[in-house]
This record gives structure tokens, sequence and C-alpha cells, in this order.
């Protein structure tokens, strides 16, 4: 057997392992998150569709009380279980409600873990191809479970089984068949991932920066065709419904170390600013502030033209090199400066980090990695939130650290020692 295969199996065995350590740990842990799909879809197989999109009176920092979604939990033993909105389409719920008459929610919680771990697996191997396998899989393996475990990203996608856990390997699926020049199947996979989503749709920005056309189309159809079909199978009432459900989540802005939201800063200044300041103080972790529609707009704005600047930056690297620069530098402003900027949306950027050890010289990379991975780790937040325990502004340092590679492909740091040394497999 080559060397290469060898590591690969031991890449596979050492991923195989963390999954399983993992799987014994979560496999009968509530997932609120995970359950929204259950409850939502059987809601739906239960032709109770005005449930469907049942939400609090306070859309974030409230639980469901919606004697449908209630009378079903206590039907299965699960009274007083939080359970939280289902914000997916709703061809999600037709997708998934069949398998809610055969599954306990139990069940499907504990096969749902089972398939975000596998997806996770899948992402590290799939972030290594976007990086041309210029690392042995297993030196991969073992930088990627260096630099994501000790992450509050990667740790609070575990606990909530995050189906964004699900999504990420979608949208490094697209970039890899992409960087294959598959480029009609990578804009449908990236549709796929946008249309239950959206926010990864903006990463088709790739596409039309390098003018792949038929990516970008591919994109822009399949997110069509997506929307038709579930309009045509679920109702356009439902479709809509699945626009006021996403209006709700959008209305707030939110303090939180499980937010990694630009917009939530700049609100909580304005606020201080203009005398109407939130409530940071009384030892409050989560705070929730109504969204300001220019603090939305401004966070709209860098992350556009944020994103620009990179592609700028970029454009004369070689295109094994340019990918996953592109794709780091983007997804992690998106993640900052898109909509909630939940922690788990900089999963994918967090694989996608031991990239930067393949492509810049050892003393440089560590050097831009080192303040991200300090900023992103949980001991980090933990102490950050002891040192300022009545301060809801835990996540400035892993915002700050999310911004590092951002900006350092924006001035072009180490661009011009770059060079394509891929291996072409």
């Amino acid at each position: 057997m080559s060397s290469r295969f060898i590591s690969f199996l031991a890449a596979v065995l050492l991923l195989g392992v963390a999954a399983g350590v993992a799987f014994s740990a979560l496999r009968h842990h509530w997932a609120p998150d995970l359950a929204a799909i259950y409850f939502g879809a059987s809601a739906y197989a239960a032709g109770e569709l005005q449930s469907v999109y049942a939400s609090p009176s306070v859309f974030f920092g409230a639980l469901i009380e919606d004697p449908v979604w209630i009378s079903l939990a206590e039907s299965q033993g699960l009274a007083g279980k939080p359970l939280v909105s289902f914000v997916y389409p709703p061809l999600v719920a037709a997708i998934f409600a069949p398998l809610t008459e055969t599954l306990g929610a139990v069940e499907f919680l504990e096969k749902g873990v089972a398939l975000e771990l596998f997806c996770l697996c899948l992402s590290v191997l799939l972030a290594r191809s976007l990086a041309a396998n210029r690392l042995p899989a297993a030196h991969w393996a073992i930088a990627s479970l260096i630099i994501g475990l000790p992450t509050i990203a990667v740790q609070n996608a575990f606990f909530h089984a995050q189906p964004q856990i699900i999504i990420t390997s979608m949208i490094l699926l697209a970039f890899v068949l992409y960087r294959k020049r598959w480029d009609v199947p990578a804009g449908l996979v990236l549709a796929i991932a946008g249309s239950i989503k959206l926010a990864p749709l903006f990463l088709g920005i790739v596409f039309l920066a390098d003018r792949r056309w038929r990516a970008a189309a591919a994109t822009a159809l399949g997110a069509v065709a997506f929307a038709i079909v579930g309009t045509a199978v679920t109702g356009p009432e439902m479709q809509l419904a699945f626009f006021a459900q996403i209006g709700r989540a959008g209305g707030s802005h939110l303090l939180t170390p499980l937010s990694y939201s630009a917009a939530g800063l700049l609100t909580a200044a304005w606020g201080i600013v203009s005398g109407t300041p939130a409530d940071l103080l009384n030892d409050k972790s989560f705070v929730r502030m109504e969204a300001v529609a220019w603090t939305t707009g401004l966070s709209y704005l860098l992350l556009f033209f944020g994103s620009l600047l990179i592609l700028t930056k970029t454009r004369r690297l070689a295109f094994a090199d340019a990918l996953p620069l592109r794709l780091i530098g983007i997804w992690s402003l998106l993640s900052v400066f898109g909509p909630l900027g939940w922690a788990h949306y900089a999963v994918g950027p967090i694989l996608l980090l031991p990239t930067v050890l393949c492509l810049y010289p050892r003393r440089q990379a560590l050097l831009l990695l080192m303040p991200i991975v300090v900023g992103l780790s949980l001991p980090t937040g933990l102490i950050v939130i002891w040192l300022a325990p009545g301060i809801s502004l835990g996540s400035v340092a892993a915002i700050l650290s999310l911004l590092v590679l951002p900006v350092a492909f924006m001035a072009g740091t180490g661009q011009q020692r770059l060079g394509d040394d891929a291996d072409g497999d």
C-alpha cells in the first residue's frame, strides 16, 4: 500500500474514533435545533399546517407553546422538553413528514446525530480536497481536530445537533465539484444548501467572479426550481408562512456568546449612543434587541464590499490557491455580517483553516492561525465571561478572530509567495 493510502486510512480511523466518542456522548442528548425539524414535519404529517411554523411571542429567548407541538411531545413522554421554532422551507417538512410517522422523536434525533457526525467527518475530507490535498490526510485530520474541537462553534454545533453541519458539508461538496470543474452539479448542490438555509446562496458570488456562468446559472435556476417544487407540493400558503417565519427570526438582533453577529454589536452600540442602551448588565448572557434597519444594512454592505475586495485581491492567484482562500474569507464574512450570525455558521471556515498551513510559510501561517484558534476557543469564551460576567459581549473575541483572515486576504498578506503546488488528485 502507498503511504498516501495509509495516511488516508489513518485519517478515516481517527475521524471515526472521534465521531464514535461524540456519538456515545450525544445519542441520548435532547437537541432542540434538530428536534424542530421533527416537530415541524410531524405537524405537517398530521395535517396541522397552521402549526408547522409555530413560534413564541418572542422569537428568540422563549420556547414553543403551540398546543399541537406540546401534544405531540407529551404523546411520546417528552413533556417539558424545550422546543424551538422550525425555520426551514415547507418542502423540508414534507420530505421528513413520512419519517415522523415511523420514528419517534428520540429515535429521529439519534439517527440525525449519526448523520451529522458522518457529514462532519466527510466535511473534514472535503475541506482537504479543496486545499488540493496538499497535506497528507492524517496530518489534515489531526490539524482539523486540534483547531476545530476546542472552538465554541463546533462545540455548539455538536451540543445542539445543528442541521447546519449538513449544510456545511453540502457547501464544501459544491466547491469541491467546482474545483474539479463540474460546474452544473456544483451549482445545483449549492442551490439546495442555499434553498434550505438561504445565506449560502451568497457564496455563489465566487462563481460570478470567475465568470463560470454555468455554475452561477445552475445555482440560480436550482434555487428557483426548489421554490417551485416546494410551492407545488405544499401550496403557496406554506411558502408564505415560511417567509413570515424568516421575517420573525430576522426581527431581532442578539448579544450572546453563541452569536457572532456584527449587527448585534452595532445595534447595542447604537443603543448606547442614542440613549436607549440594551440591558447588558445583570449577569445576562443572552440579550435580545429589536433589529435596527441601518445596522442590518451596514452589515450587509460590509459583507458585500469585503467579499468584492477579497475576490479582487486574489484574482491573480492560481485557481487552486485562490478558491480555498476566497471561500475561507467570504464564508467568514458571511458568518459575521450575514443574517443572525450564530456561532455554528462558522464551522465551515473553521474546517478550512488548515489550508493556511498549506499555502503560507509555516511561521506566517502560525501567526495568522494562533489568534483565530485562541479567539474562537471555548476556554477563551469562558475567560471573557468570567472577567466580565455582567456584559454580554463574550462573542467580541470570536468576531475579531473570524475577521483576521478576511482582512489578511484583503491586504494581500503573503500572497506574493503563493504558488500552485497542488497534487491534482
